[in-house]
């Protein structure tokens, strides 16, 4: 995640979200409402995907915030409070509150509402592009880049590929 930081930076003209509306949804491949739900990876995946939502209201959806957050615990593959808190430490979230979130009821609360924003989908990461499924996620940024028709972000030109040059 840190690699694409710049990506999702709040320095106006700077980042992705001065040319998209963005959004993530922790759900994924999950099934079921809480308090029942079965995530494709366990427990510990169901834990993170609280954890993330909560970051995301405790935040008011601060997309930087969140989607550090988010890559933070994604690089963890059995999530514990441990993990929830060097993540909520490394990205200046209240960690007590945080937990209050995941473990009770606002975390039940916020699943749910992800699990009804989670669109029918074969495959997880899921993307809508202009409201169509998109299945090359490495390229999204990309082509909102190509497509933008206002002033592009300065990252947009380290993603152009230059004019082919040819030789006589």
């Amino acid at each position: 995640m840190a690699e694409f930081s710049y990506l999702f930076t709040d320095t106006p003209g700077a980042g992705a979200l001065d040319i998209i509306d963005f959004e993530y949804v922790a759900y994924g491949n999950a099934q079921g409402l809480p308090p029942n739900v079965q995530c494709q990876h366990g427990a510990p995946e169901c834990l993170g995907n609280a954890a993330e939502m909560c970051v995301k209201n405790m935040t008011n959806a601060d997309v930087p915030t969140y989607m550090g957050f988010s890559g933070c615990l994604e690089t963890k593959f059995n999530v514990r409070d441990q993990d929830i808190e060097k993540c909520a430490t490394e990205w200046k979230v209240d960690f007590n509150a945080l937990k209050t979130c995941y473990t009770g009821p606002q975390g039940d609360e916020l699943i749910t509402a992800a699990a009804k924003a989670t669109p029918d989908h074969g495959y997880v990461p899921y993307i809508l592009y202009n409201g169509k499924p998109y299945d090359n996620y490495n390229n999204v940024i990309k082509d909102a880049c190509k497509d933008w028709t206002g002033a592009k972000p300065s990252f947009c030109k380290s993603l152009e590929l230059p004019e082919p040059c040819y030789k006589n």
